[in-house]
């Protein structure tokens, strides 16, 4: 991809807090995650993006109709400018969709990416914490540039690191490509009753970005967005205003003429900054003192932050799944849980 220049360095305009809200001599509560959620909202929310700065087509989905127009009615522009999106999107054509085939990551692209967003609020508010409570890559004793570089290590490797989607395969898939650009896989050689299917895709700037780019022959394939899904919510109406937005979408890869890759529920951030993302779930994976909760199964463990109010009178859970041993981020994602009876929409 033709890299995006951002028109200036960044730097850090406002003091991060210096008290921590989260206890560092006993094992944490999921009320101490939860604090710890909404002090990173707070901090990034004023970098989020205008929901005035693009426009939604909120469509209902239906199961039988197949017919389909763009999630953006009014795409962003300007917004790719800024640093972080620039070089988030910089990122994007670096993977392949489908499972099965050996990425090639781009690290110099990778490194831009991390010093971009450790120069904002979400990601030195996570810094902090790891050097709060001496975090085992952060040597103790270590100069504050020793722990600076560890710490974006530590980023590149929970983000980064290629691993096989399947046992002997190759490395075909990372976090970052799970969860903020979404995968293919076709039918398992373990188990040839799982039908192909479109994994993830959680990541509001990924829309965007493939929409743009659709039918350019630079496209590996495009997003079909088939509507606003409001299964599992009662009395849900979705709103221009939203933070988070539940979707029924399906994939078409490159040269295929249907799109039988379809993902019935997905959800996702609107308007949010990358950093707050890789903040979010970073701070979350790195706290997992909490204990899971059920829904796990014997290959993942799943892990909530329960009943955050997002904005527009929404409330939301948060979700990181982790593998069995917690070493590796399987997924992570908004859950839309309640709306105010009287929010206005």
């Amino acid at each position: 991809m033709e890299e995006i220049k951002p028109p200036r360095e960044i730097s850090i305009t406002k003091p991060i807090p210096n008290i921590i809200p989260i206890p560092l001599d006993r094992i944490l509560t999921p009320g101490d995650l939860k604090a710890a959620v909404e002090e990173l909202i707070k901090l990034d929310k004023p970098n989020w993006i205008a929901t005035s700065a693009y426009a939604l087509n909120l469509q209902i989905a239906k199961a039988k109709d197949l017919t389909s127009n763009d999630l953006f009615v009014r795409n962003i522009k300007d917004e790719w400018k800024r640093p972080t999106f620039s070089t988030f999107r910089n990122l994007l054509d670096n993977y392949y969709v489908k499972r099965g085939e050996a990425e090639k990551l781009n690290q110099d692209e990778i490194d831009k990416f991390i010093n971009a967003i450790y120069l904002t609020q979400p990601i030195q508010y996570i810094f902090k914490i790891l050097v709060a409570i001496k975090d085992e890559d952060l040597t103790p004793g270590a100069t504050h540039s020793q722990k600076v570089s560890a710490f974006k290590r530590k980023l590149n490797s929970i983000w980064f690191t290629l691993r096989s989607s399947e046992p002997n395969g190759a490395n075909d898939t990372s976090p970052f490509e799970h969860i903020f650009l979404g995968e293919t896989h076709a039918v398992n050689s373990q188990d040839s009753s799982r039908p192909p299917a479109a994994l993830a895709f959680h990541n509001w700037l990924n829309f965007s970005y493939l929409q743009e780019i659709k039918g350019k022959p630079v496209s590996k394939g495009k997003i079909i967005y088939l509507g606003i899904n409001t299964d599992k919510l009662v009395d849900y109406r979705a709103s221009q205003k939203d933070r988070v937005i539940q979707i029924s979408l399906g994939y078409l890869p490159t040269g295929a003429t249907d799109y039988s890759l379809k993902i019935p529920y997905s959800t996702c951030f609107m308007g949010t900054t990358p950093e707050f993302e890789i903040a979010l779930y970073t701070l979350m994976y790195m706290l997992l003192k909490t204990p899971p909760v059920p829904g796990g199964n014997n290959n993942n463990k799943v892990f909530d932050v329960s009943g955050i109010d997002i904005e527009n009178s929404l409330q939301i859970n948060i979700r990181l799944v982790t593998n069995a041993s917690s070493e590796v981020i399987v997924s992570a994602y908004p859950i839309i849980v309640s709306r105010s009876p009287s929010a206005k929409l």
